[in-house]
């Protein structure tokens, strides 16, 4: 086949491309689209120059500049279109100074060689090298993506997870939370923690529940926790147990400490309960405390500082026998 007919087949391809993109630009609302319908345009004209370069001898080296040049600003078009799609980033003024070394190399390589195959191997070479940088700038965009993708997608797991161990009536801890803290142990982790665990009671519930509403029973349930965060430090952590029962996890904190703490609950409840809850409302907690060495001890500890918990709560409420466990 003969050269001329095969750039003549080019340039008709590249011009249906470059209407393709265009009648793709009225339904599809792209910044890159846009660049590259321009570069394709640019190509067509290029190699229309190149075509015209062929069969008129005398304009050869006018038309090959134009050739060049065309070939040049096609590929950087195509590299904006690849910064747009990958980065998002849009041409500015300042961009318009790449186009002096494509006019200066445009205007100097006809003259270069009077052999257009040498000539060719030339450019062909500078336009490899845009083309590299329209690779690495898509590249770049597809690493930022999927670390931004990463990012998100590490952010919604840490707020399912906390959403997970999280009571939403009072926004304590809740079991799931303190089970996870349990298997600490088995996955090789730290289990030096020492200190106090704190399980309380709120005595009068029930009664609030019945005669005031459930409303003001989630209301009472919230003061508690609220004056509990008054008493315990950064880094305590504070669950609710169950329906009126709270546990507190007090580290490095020694027994007798940690129950002079929660000795002072009841006085913080009485003090703000009527601001807190919106009405005159006594609320009340029993509470147990016991000390641990480690995680793995745990367990024994809440159930220490659950029977003390219950002979509290049964004096408060005038039963004499606590029940046995």
């Amino acid at each position: 086949m003969d050269s001329n007919v095969g750039l003549a087949i080019q340039c008709v391809g590249v011009l249906l491309i470059t209407l393709l993109s265009n009648f793709m630009r009225s339904s599809i609302k792209s910044n890159a689209l846009r660049y590259w319908t321009a570069s394709w345009a640019c190509l067509s004209v290029s190699l229309l120059s190149l075509f015209l370069g062929f069969r008129l001898a005398g304009k050869q080296p006018l038309l090959y500049s134009v050739y060049f040049f065309g070939e040049y600003l096609s590929a950087l078009l195509f590299i904006a279109g690849c910064r747009c799609q990958a980065l998002d980033a849009s041409l500015t003024r300042k961009h318009s100074y790449y186009l002096l070394p494509a006019v200066v190399v445009a205007l100097v390589l006809p003259y270069v060689s009077r052999n257009f195959n040498v000539l060719f191997m030339i450019h062909a070479s500078i336009l490899s090298v845009l083309f590299m940088v329209s690779y690495f700038t898509l590249m770049e965009g597809v690493r930022r993506k999927v670390e931004t993708t990463n990012r998100k997608l590490l952010e919604a797991r840490d707020q399912l997870e906390l959403l997970v161990q999280m009571d939403p009536l009072t926004e304590a801890l809740n079991r799931h939370a303190f089970h996870s803290l349990l298997r600490r142990p088995e996955s090789g982790q730290e289990t030096a923690s020492s200190g106090s665990v704190a399980v309380l009671d709120i005595d009068n519930l029930k009664p609030i529940n019945d005669t005031l509403g459930h409303t003001t029973g989630d209301k009472a349930i919230r003061a508690v926790a609220r004056a509990m965060r008054s008493l315990v430090r950064a880094d305590d952590m504070l669950f609710r147990w169950g329906g009126d029962e709270f546990l507190v996890l007090m580290f490095k904190l020694p027994q007798p400490e940690a129950s002079r703490r929660i000795e002072k609950l009841n006085q913080i409840l009485e003090e703000n309960c009527e601001r807190w809850i919106g009405m005159k409302v006594t609320v009340s907690v029993s509470f147990g405390v016991a000390g641990f060495t480690s995680l793995s001890d745990l367990g024994q500890a809440i159930e220490q500082a659950d029977k003390a918990m219950y002979a509290k709560r049964n004096h408060v409420r005038g039963i004499s026998r606590v029940p046995a466990f």
